[in-house]
């Protein structure tokens, strides 16, 4: 990392946590123009509980930078970083195309921060390793990095930062009310859903189309995340965050593409808190936590609004960081794997009613349903499928898994879990017969279903909901060969330390 990445990365330390991130936004100083936009309050995101987690951990992240790689010139980050009170990045596309990326980064301070940046800017200048040279022309102080980015100083309490020279003249005119900016631009689409963000140290929005992001500024093995296939259903969308009282508050809007999308659009994210909620410790707290997240649609609109306590949000931030990286546990010995090395069997059935030799469809779709199965808030579903040898010349089947929907013995709403976001060993991603990560089914839910890659597989899950009996479907294609079994087990969690 050299000293411009360095400073980049300072420059925009807040920017990192955006959707986990008072002042208002202020829409004067962002360009008529723009379809996206992404703020942080700093001044209040500093004074956060919430917010004083988040930044000790990138500022944990920087430390470990060397001091010697600061392109030989001593420079105290955290002193800048203390003389930032907002920033603010818009533009109107997401081109990975250096040349189509327009748009600027407006970072606000006060009056030291343009003199400590610039004298840093300055100094880099004298060492040609930096690539750091100064920019004339234009009407204000300016230096290119590289000749990829360009960096700005207006007389004013401010550091602008482009992709071009002629970029920051802009922003710079926006910021001083030169040129047309959102704020006298009510019918802009983007100013509309920024209007419901409410007070908020950070907010994050666009009216970019999906489809144009998810081609243009995702790679091909990104789109495969859960994070991607979300992005595909929304046509636009907002999320803001703020604190009141201790209490952390969440307020997003997601736009999907059409009313029918927006069905699908709402499970996914109700099925989404609920895996946030396993972050809790206790059956109590993860119930409040449930109970102060609401999800709701209304046309073609899926709204978000949650109002924790930020302490618990701390703890539950570091809870989900101690087990990032946990996978399926490896077998302990050599000894071929069963759906008991998983917990208590509650099922298991063989593949054999598809007709003979034929392809798959929506015809082999079948649901197999397990009814008064006891579960407790965490424990682990695992489904297993497993080829069995058959008789000389006899084909291997396949174990393949739809989704699994759970819904409570007495009656109410169910959960729908997709196969395709449970933690796979063995399974892979498909569409049908060539095994294709990239093409879809059109017969399953969301379009993609998993299967077997060898002789035993997992497809694991955590049960999000409370303490009872449950009746569980499992949807799956169904095979001809009956030499391939599906089992669902269920292992309780670990009582707490102490716990009784």
């Amino acid at each position: 990392m050299n000293i411009v990445t360095r400073f980049l990365a300072t420059a925009c330390l807040p920017l990192l946590p955006l959707c986990l991130a008072h002042a208002a936004f202020n829409p004067a100083v962002v360009s008529a123009e723009a379809k996206w936009v992404a703020y942080v309050d700093l001044n209040s995101l500093r004074n956060s509980t919430l917010g004083k987690e988040l930044i000790a951990a990138g500022q944990k992240q920087i430390n470990l930078v060397p001091a010697l790689d600061r392109g030989g010139i001593p420079f105290d980050f955290d002193l800048l970083l203390a003389t930032i009170g907002n920033v603010t990045a818009y533009g109107t596309n997401f081109s990975p195309k250096a040349e189509a990326i327009d748009g600027a980064l407006i970072i606000e301070g006060t009056g030291d921060l343009r003199k400590i940046a610039e004298g840093w800017a300055a100094q880099a200048t004298l060492n040609p390793s930096n690539k750091i040279s100064e920019v004339t022309g234009l009407p204000f102080d300016a230096y290119s990095v590289g000749k990829e980015v360009f960096i700005g100083f207006p007389i004013e309490p401010i550091i602008l930062i482009s992709k071009s020279a002629a970029h920051l003249v802009k922003a710079r005119d926006v910021f001083r009310g030169h040129r047309a900016s959102l704020a006298q631009s009510s019918s802009s689409p983007l100013a509309q859903l920024l209007a419901k963000s409410g007070p908020a140290y950070a907010i994050s929005a666009s009216v970019v189309p999906s489809d144009q992001i998810l081609s243009s500024a995702i790679s091909a093995r990104d789109r495969q995340t859960p994070q991607a296939r979300l992005l595909e259903l929304v046509e636009t969308g907002m999320i803001a965050m703020g604190e009141e009282r201790n209490r952390t508050f969440v307020h997003a809007q997601l736009v999907a593409k059409s009313a029918d999308v927006a069905g699908k659009l709402l499970k996914i994210v109700q099925g989404l808190v609920a895996m946030i909620s396993l972050a809790e410790n206790n059956d109590r707290q993860l119930a409040e936590f449930l109970a102060s997240a609401v999800v709701e649609k209304k046309g073609q609109t899926v709204s978000i609004e949650v109002g924790y306590s930020s302490d618990r949000l701390t703890q539950m931030l570091q809870n989900a960081q101690q087990h990032v990286g946990q996978r399926a546990p490896p077998p302990s010995k050599p000894a071929p794997e069963t759906p008991k090395n998983f917990g208590t069997v509650v099922a298991e059935w063989k593949l054999d009613r598809a007709p003979a030799n034929a392809e798959p469809s929506a015809a082999d779709l079948a649901d197999h349903t397990i009814a008064n199965v006891h579960l407790a808030t965490g424990s682990t579903i695992t489904l297993s499928g497993q080829r069995h040898p058959g008789s000389r010349g006899q084909a291997f089947g396949n174990a393949r898994i739809d989704r699994v929907e759970i819904f409570p013995m007495a009656g109410g709403p169910g959960l729908r879990f997709e196969a395709e976001n449970m933690r796979l060993r063995g399974f892979h991603r498909f569409s049908g017969p060539g095994y294709s990560i990239i093409h879809k089914a059109p017969y399953a839910s969301g379009g993609r279903m998993i299967g077997t890659n060898g002789q035993f597989a997992i497809a694991q899950f955590e049960f999000p909901g409370a303490d009872g009996d449950y009746i569980v479907h499992v949807h799956y294609m169904e095979e001809s060969t009956g030499t391939t079994t599906l089992a669902v087990s269920v292992r309780d969690p670990a009582p707490a330390p102490g716990a009784n």
